[in-house]
């Protein structure tokens, strides 16, 4: 556990770093209509702030009782209510609702099925097969290749945005590079040399990356399944890494938006939509240190909801779970689409968890997905509703 909150701690430092510190966009303005708000721009900077408030209540406290509720969709079902208090319904931008409300509702759906299908996969021509161990040389290169790959396209996709003439493809280009450079180096020198001294991974006490001898035993298929399921073990660990990375890159503008509004207000007097801002950078280091506080204090009830009371997971399944999400996360990123990365693993780990398997079982745990779903219910009728009445009095106050 403390292993993960620390690789979480780091990437998540850096994709928010790595974004943050260049010109952002103002998340409201996707959601709200500014022009209707520029003759009170006071009273938008002021909703903006309840909203941080409710966001960081709300989503502390679902985090405490290990419900992963979704920061995005809590800030801008914030944003839409106290929009809604002041200027109603023609003050909302119908299409970044939409999207919005699209992302909501499909991004389960999307990590559920993608999940499904991976390890379906895995599971039927790499762990149920006669030789196990051997299929795996033959699929990592793949899969390990895809890893890569995705980290190539959130590093790309972070330079085009911070200021970068990169264009689109330049994305899929570096993708497609370091899956080729790293699936060929894999198939051709790494496995070669493991099947030559019939070896595998394996990892020691203090997580180093040793490298075993494998004796063959046909009598002993329980042994050779369980020392291919290790192999998938440093596959999990780099594609969590990515997801972490990229979470950090998406979660920058949703977290820093409406800080930067305030802060722009404070500085010039209006929120111009169309002059980017330079974020301050103590602002970067408030954000960094609260995600690093709350993986540390918090984090552990999510990690335990995901990880263990949905479903049993294994090394490999678990690298399928974060490779759906680093895939739907790099659609939504490309549509556009405000998807949340805890939908995203919840919807994957419930795909995995339906795949017939020989030696885990095969289910889902019921109690457990209704509880986050009513979770993620609550989060778009209660965080309005509190971000309304904290504007209210604070309005009347003020």
């Amino acid at each position: 556990m403390k292993k993960a909150i620390i690789l979480g701690a780091i990437f998540e430092t850096i994709g928010i770093l790595l974004v943050g510190s260049h010109a952002t966009e103002i998340t409201s303005t996707k959601i709200i209509d500014l022009a209707d708000f520029a003759p009170i721009m006071e009273h938008l900077t002021l909703g903006l702030f309840c909203t941080l408030v409710i966001a960081f209540t709300w989503v502390a406290s679902m985090t405490k009782l290990g419900l992963p509720v979704s920061t995005t969709h809590t800030v801008i079902s914030g944003m839409i209510g106290f929009t809604l208090l002041e200027l109603g319904g023609s003050a909302l931008i119908g299409w970044g609702v939409g999207k919005t409300l699209l992302g909501w509702f499909a991004s389960p759906f999307l990590g559920g099925i993608l999940a499904f299908g991976i390890y379906y996969l895995v599971n039927r021509f790499i762990l149920e097969h006669p030789e196990p161990l051997t299929r795996a040389y033959e699929w990592i290169p793949l899969l390990g290749g895809l890893s890569i790959g995705l980290w190539g396209f959130f590093i790309g996709w972070a330079l085009r945005f911070i200021g970068g003439d990169m264009p689109l493809w330049a994305d899929f280009v570096i993708f497609a590079g370091l899956f080729i450079v790293f699936g060929t180096f894999a198939k051709f020198v790494m496995m070669p040399y493991l099947r030559e001294r019939r070896a595998f991974f394996e990892f020691g006490r203090f997580g180093h990356v040793m490298l075993e001898e494998h004796i063959e035993d046909a009598n002993d298929v329980e042994m050779a399944v369980q020392r291919t399921e290790i192999q998938f073990k440093l596959l999990s660990i780099l594609t969590a890494a990515t997801v972490v990375f990229a979470h950090g890159l998406n979660n920058t503008q949703m977290l820093i938006g409406p800080l930067v509004g305030i802060w722009e207000y404070r500085l010039t007097g209006t929120i111009d939509p169309n002059v980017p801002e330079t974020v301050p950078l103590w602002s970067l280091f408030f954000i960094v240190f609260g995600c690093i506080i709350g993986l540390t204090f918090f984090g552990q009830g999510v990690m335990k909801t995901i990880g263990h009371k949905i479903t049993e997971l294994n090394h490999p399944r678990t690298y399928t779970v974060q490779l759906s999400t680093a895939i739907i996360l790099m659609f939504g990123t490309l549509m556009g689409l405000s998807f949340s990365l805890g939908h995203v693993l919840v919807g994957s780990v419930v795909g995995v968890g339906l795949v017939p398997h020989q030696r885990l079982k095969t289910s889902v745990d019921k109690k457990a997905l209704i509880k986050i779903g009513a979770g993620w219910i609550a989060t778009l009728i209660v965080s309005p509703l509190l971000t309304m009445a904290l504007y209210a009095a604070l309005r009347t106050a003020i």
